[in-house]
């Protein structure tokens, strides 16, 4: 059967509009999910909806709640100074409630309070090394 090119025109015009619609509100709802079960750090400690923002985060999410890079955090949980984390299995968790405390210790009214908040034990040591020009260098261990 044939079809009137007018028709073929409009239908493809509709399909096309159809599509469109579908795939915009596929990406409203996906950002939607993501914010709710993500949200960002702030200075005070962060209002999160119990039912928008799950107790337990993986790797992935804790990252994206810390505004973290999954690197930065893996690198942390191993060296250390990163948030406490639960070790279920092979799986590694975060809970927010400990996130948000991570977060608050490291808050400061300014920057020259941030050297102060350091302490010493955690502070690089540096050794005198050689004179350049008449001034000392130091460099670090």
């Amino acid at each position: 059967m044939a079809v009137r090119p007018e028709v073929k025109a409009l239908i493809d015009y509709l399909v096309e509009q159809w599509v469109t619609e579908v795939l915009d509100e596929a990406r409203d709802v996906q950002h939607r999910v993501i914010t709710a079960a993500v949200s960002p750090p702030h200075a005070s400690p962060p209002r999160h909806d119990a039912e928008a923002v799950p107790a337990m985060l993986t790797t992935h999410e804790a990252a994206m709640y810390l505004r973290l890079s999954e690197s930065t955090l893996t690198k942390l949980r191993v060296t250390g100074g990163g948030p406490p984390f639960l070790k279920l299995g092979r799986r590694v968790t975060y809970r927010t409630a400990v996130l948000d405390a991570w977060l608050a210790e490291r808050e400061f009214p300014h920057t020259s309070a941030v050297d102060a908040g350091v302490p010493l034990a955690k502070q690089p040591e540096t050794t005198p090394t050689r004179t350049v020009r008449g001034r000392r260098r130091r460099s670090r261990k």
